[in-house]
């Protein structure tokens, strides 16, 4: 219950950063905690979604259904890891806008398989 209160406070968004990483790639900090690696974000969502679908039957046969996406890193490495069906729900509308300035998932956009939104009617559209 503590962490849906969290996300329901929007006072948190007020410090957040896009930030440069170690490699040069964005990052994201919120209130001081990183959100994605400060390092290296893709090899770090590529460690987790290779965790993820490991010894996973067909991965690329289920729904996969995240609640947050930050900047979109581990949905893009699950689609490289075989993934093909997931739907991203980020609850924090503001993050969108720093997703969108990195382009990171642009090439998922015209993909039907990959849904990623903030849009809550969206949400439950899509469950339709």
């Amino acid at each position: 219950m503590e962490a849906i209160a969290a996300l329901s406070n929007m006072d948190h968004l007020a410090g957040a950063e896009l930030l440069d990483a170690k490699n040069g790639q964005k990052t994201l900090r919120i209130s001081g905690k990183y959100v994605h690696s400060a390092y290296d974000p893709q090899i770090e969502a590529d460690r987790w979604a290779k965790l993820q679908t490991e010894g996973k039957d067909e991965p690329e046969k289920s729904m996969w259904v995240l609640l947050g996406c930050g900047l979109g890193y581990h949905v893009k490495a699950l689609v490289k890891n075989g993934v093909r069906n997931v739907l991203a729900f980020e609850p924090e509308p503001e993050l969108e806008k720093f997703r969108e300035q990195i382009h990171i998932l642009d090439d998922l956009h015209k993909d039907a398989r990959v849904f990623v939104t903030s849009d809550r009617a969206e949400l439950r559209d899509a469950f339709r």
